[in-house]
């Protein structure tokens, strides 16, 4: 196969693992950048990939939602890497717990958005002094109702916002104005 044929094999969907296996000992990056994309790279390719020389090819097999939890913890190790390894689906509770504790508010706000994250690091991060992370983990589908119920309380207004729209969120809108919680319409020209 040409280069030019390979780079397009390498990225489409229907590609056999098989395939991908060989196009993953390709000496072109792009060829690579491509088999690192492609979710039907079998596991030992991607983790051969994760030790590739290309910056862009280990980036994007951290953000493959087929890469195993293992290479995405060796990964997370690279600061350059732990941001995408906190938004990858198929990251293990482990990981996530571990790039909460970051002090990059980037990274713990990838977290606070993962829907793979764990309640107990959701409550944490429910606290987190940055209003984004709060605010993450208010719409995030997977934080537990108790949580939600606090983020409705939060003192910033987007946050509370968050937690009042998301469907897990125990209090009924009625019950809400009900409160007489201001802070949803704070900030908002109404006229």
């Amino acid at each position: 196969m040409e280069d030019h044929n390979q780079r397009w094999q390498a990225w489409l969907a229907d590609t056999s693992p098989a395939v991908l296996a060989e196009l993953g000992k390709s000496g072109d990056e792009k060829v690579r950048r491509g088999v690192a994309s492609n979710p039907n790279t079998p596991p030992e390719v991607l983790t051969q990939l994760a030790k590739d020389k290309d910056f862009v090819v280990r980036w994007i097999t951290a953000w493959n939602p087929s890469t195993p939890p293992k290479v995405l913890a060796n990964l997370a190790r690279d600061d350059d890497m732990s941001w995408i390894v906190a938004t990858n689906l198929n990251t293990s509770p482990e990981t996530l717990t571990q790039l909460s504790k970051d002090r990059d508010t980037y990274i713990r706000k990838a977290v606070a958005n993962n829907p793979s994250a764990p309640s107990d690091v959701l409550e944490k991060l429910a606290e987190d002094q940055n209003i984004d992370v709060r605010r993450n983990v208010a719409e995030n589908p997977s934080t537990p109702p108790d949580v939600l119920a606090k983020l409705t309380n939060d003192e910033n207004a987007s946050v509370c916002r968050g937690a009042f729209n998301n469907p897990n969120t125990p209090v009924t809108p009625r019950e809400k104005l009900a409160m007489g919680v201001p802070k949803l319409t704070d900030g908002l020209e109404i006229g």
